[in-house]
């Protein structure tokens, strides 16, 4: 097993957040990250058998936000947001009906989020949140011998063109403190990963 490996990630960030009113504070951001992706191992399972990869890859991403936090009397606080997710994966995969080369497509989603807490007692609070979330597979999955070494009896091959995990999640809970150091709590959730 032979690896040489450099991966470098330019980030760029800017929160932003304001009190709108006596109950409500929005907070806002822009992220953008731009990678500079380089893989080059191999791997001799026999005589016979050898695996090698040489891949470059220089996608890009970036995402914005934007949620309202709104705190009511009697303690009551309700977070709503939206966040939109962009991943360009700047490559081309081999069609394997024609073997020419084709672009990856970019992948994105719009994600609305929402969270409540409100005391049910001066001990007990009850909880819950709703929100849609989108991540990019591992980069090694989407670019792994994306040079297309067709000298190998079995190529293994990335898909630059693997889609996000996208997840819908549901959770709902209840906290209760003891004393000021012992609190328990206790949640059901539901996430529907696709």
């Amino acid at each position: 097993v032979w690896l040489e490996s450099n991966n470098y990630v330019t980030t760029g960030k800017i929160d932003f957040t304001s009190k709108l009113n006596a109950i409500m504070e929005l907070s806002t951001g822009l992220q953008a990250n731009y990678y500079d992706l380089y893989d080059y191992s191999a791997y001799i399972e026999n005589w016979l058998t050898t695996y090698a990869s040489l891949w470059e890859a220089y996608p890009h991403s970036g995402s914005a936000y934007a949620e309202v936090s709104s705190r009511f009397t009697g303690g009551l606080v309700l977070n709503t947001g939206l966040r939109f997710d962009y991943f360009e994966p700047n490559a081309f995969i081999l069609s394997p009906d024609n073997f020419e080369f084709l672009s990856a497509s970019a992948k994105y989603q719009v994600s609305p989020r929402i969270g409540m807490t409100n005391p049910i007692s001066d001990r007990d609070v009850f909880f819950c949140t709703y929100g849609h979330y989108f991540q990019m597979p591992n980069m090694n999955q989407m670019y792994f011998g994306t040079d297309y070494n067709a000298n190998e009896a079995a190529a293994i091959v990335g898909n630059p063109d693997l889609d996000a995990q996208r997840t819908v999640s549901y959770e709902a809970g209840l906290r209760h403190r003891f004393t000021n150091n012992i609190s328990l709590a206790v949640s059901g959730f539901y996430k529907d990963i696709t």
